[in-house]
C-alpha cells in the first residue's frame, strides 16, 4: 500500500485521496497501514480547518495499574528446556521467525531570523530577533531504540511486526501475532491464544540480545492485559516481566500484579536493583503469565503485551 502511494503520489502529485469506510476492509486492517496513514502526502480530517491551515491534536494515553503486588523474585534458573513451560526450544513457529525492524524519522526544522537595526545621529539601536524552532520525530519499530527524551526510550512495539519475540508452548493455541485489538500510546501489541488450566504458566520473551539497549537505565516498563472471555468466576491471571542474565539465567522480575480484561496494567522492573555485571550479560526479557483459579478447564482466552520503555 505504501509503495502504490509513493507511485500515485509521484505521477498525480495534486491527487486527493477519500477513505470512507470502516469495515473489515477499511485501511488500517491492511498491512503497512501505518505508513499509509502516516505517509507526508496525508493529511487525516482532523488536521484541516475551514481556512486551509493545518492543525495539531495530540493524544495522550495513560495506563491503569492494579494495586494488588507481589513482592518481586531473585532466583536462578537453568536454560531452557523443551518439556517444560520454563523451556525455550529452539524451533520457532515461521510466525515468529522473522524479524521486521523498520525505523521512520522525520526532522522538520524551522528557523526564522529578523534583525532590524536602525541607528540616528544621536547613536540610538534597535534589534529585533525571532527565532522559532520547530523538531518532530516520530519512530515506529518492533525493535526500536528511540527516545522522546535523554530520560526515556521506547525499546519494543509491535506496530511493525513482532520482531523475534516468541512464545511458549505448554497450553498454548496460537501466536503470537501483532494484534489491534489492545493498543496502548497508539501502538499494536503482541496476541496468543492460551488454554486456562489451574497453575498455567505462559510466557512471552525474546532472547535477540542486540536490543537489550536499557541496561544503562533504571526501571523497565510493559503494558500488559488479558481477554475478557474464557474465565469461571473467581479466576484471576498475573503478569510479571523479568529479565534473565549471565550464564546462569539468573531471574530478576517485577513481581506478580493481577492483570484486567479492560485496560492496561503496567510491569516495572526496577533494574538499580540489579547487579551492573547483570545488566551486562542480558540472555532474555520477557512477561510470564500466571492463572489462579479454582474450576478451569481448558477454556481458551487471549493474553496481550505492549510498548515496552526504560526509564531514568
Amino acid at each position: 500500500m505504501f509503495l502504490r502511494l509513493t507511485a500515485i503520489a509521484t505521477i498525480y502529485p495534486k491527487i486527493a485521496y477519500f477513505l470512507a469506510w470502516n469495515d473489515n476492509w477499511a485501511p488500517i486492517a491492511n498491512q503497512n497501514a501505518f505508513a499509509f496513514y502516516n505517509n507526508p502526502q496525508m493529511v487525516n480530517l482532523g488536521g484541516i480547518a475551514l481556512n486551509n491551515s493545518l492543525t495539531t491534536t495530540t493524544t495522550t494515553t495513560t495506563s491503569s495499574t492494579t494495586t494488588k503486588t507481589i513482592p518481586s523474585t531473585t532466583t536462578t534458573s537453568t536454560a531452557r528446556s523443551s518439556t517444560t513451560s520454563a523451556a525455550r526450544s529452539s524451533t520457532t513457529s515461521a510466525a515468529t521467525a522473522s524479524t521486521t525492524s523498520t525505523t521512520r524519522l522525520s526532522t522538520t526544522a524551522t528557523t526564522t531570523s529578523s534583525t532590524k537595526s536602525a541607528t540616528t545621529s544621536s547613536t540610538t539601536s534597535s534589534t529585533k530577533l525571532s527565532t522559532t524552532s520547530t523538531t518532530t520525530s516520530s519512530t515506529k519499530s518492533s525493535t526500536s531504540f528511540s527516545s522522546s527524551s535523554p530520560s526515556s526510550v521506547v525499546i519494543y512495539n509491535f506496530s511493525m511486526g513482532i520482531g523475534q519475540w516468541n512464545v511458549s508452548t505448554t497450553n498454548v493455541n496460537g501466536g503470537p501475532w501483532e494484534s489491534n485489538e489492545f493498543t496502548y500510546a497508539s501502538t499494536d501489541s503482541l496476541k496468543a491464544d492460551i488454554l486456562l488450566y489451574g497453575g498455567g504458566q505462559y510466557y512471552f520473551y525474546t532472547d535477540q540480545s542486540s536490543t537489550f539497549t536499557f541496561s544503562n537505565y533504571k526501571t523497565l516498563f510493559a503494558q500488559a492485559r488479558v481477554a475478557s472471555w474464557g474465565f469461571q468466576s473467581g479466576d484471576t491471571m498475573t503478569g510479571k516481566l523479568y529479565i534473565k542474565t549471565g550464564s546462569s539465567w539468573t531471574w530478576y522480575d517485577s513481581g506478580a500484579v493481577q492483570l484486567n480484561s479492560n485496560s492496561a496494567t503496567q510491569l516495572v522492573l526496577y533494574l538499580n536493583n540489579t547487579p551492573s555485571s547483570a545488566l551486562a550479560d542480558i540472555r532474555e526479557v520477557g512477561v510470564e503469565y500466571t492463572l489462579y483459579t479454582k474450576s478451569a478447564n481448558g477454556a481458551q482466552t487471549s493474553i496481550y503485551l505492549a510498548y515496552i520503555t526504560a526509564q531514568n
